[in-house]
């Protein structure tokens, strides 16, 4: 079956922002976009890079309809579970979007 079924799974959306205080420290906050269906599964490879570079790894993929203009560092929030963005893109099917994504670590 196709259609809206593929998205089986309610998540909140959150946008990342950066607020710096006035003794110059800086955080990162997330603000609620809302929430969105997807279709989130294990990619079946994970993604590292030796050396002296910076490892990335990602642990899902994650389908939804295309809606806010999602970049890396946003993320997927389900229950106790956290998934940073690590890129997305326009999806195979017309109308969707397609993300990477990292799961964070407690």
């Amino acid at each position: 079956m196709r259609g809206a079924a593929h998205f089986d799974r309610a998540m909140r959306l959150e946008r990342p922002e950066r607020v710096e205080a006035g003794d110059g420290e800086a955080s990162l906050v997330f603000h609620p976009e809302g929430t969105v269906w997807v279709a989130l599964a294990q990619p079946g490879f994970s993604e590292r890079v030796t050396g002296e570079r910076l490892s990335s790894r990602v642990t899902h993929r994650a389908r939804m309809r295309a809606g806010p203009a999602v970049a890396a560092g946003w993320r997927l929030v389900d229950g106790q579970s956290a998934f940073t963005v690590v890129s997305a893109g326009r999806g195979q099917r017309r109308g969707e979007t397609e993300l990477l994504l990292k799961e964070d670590e407690e």
